[in-house]
């Protein structure tokens, strides 16, 4: 990363921030909310333990091929992985 891009993620991350009223309103954020923020695009959220493998692989298949935004997300809490 060069110096034209080093200062990115954390300009990124404060206006982001800032747009949500502080850093109190962003931490332990969720992805998805991120997402929509900066493209202002709707989304869906799949719970993998709903689906089987053949049935996750073809909704990733399907968004991937409409060119969607993609994003996995795990929870926060657990220490165990």
């Amino acid at each position: 990363m060069g110096p034209d891009s080093s200062l990115f993620v954390p300009l990124l991350e404060k206006a982001f921030s800032k747009y949500h009223g502080n850093y109190a309103h962003t931490v332990g954020g969720d992805s998805r909310r991120a997402a929509r923020t900066l493209s202002g695009a709707p989304y869906e959220s799949y719970n993998h333990g709903d689906y089987t493998v053949d049935q996750l692989w073809v909704i990733l298949h399907d968004r991937d091929n409409a060119k969607d935004m993609i994003q996995v997300n795990t929870s926060g809490n657990n220490n165990d992985y």
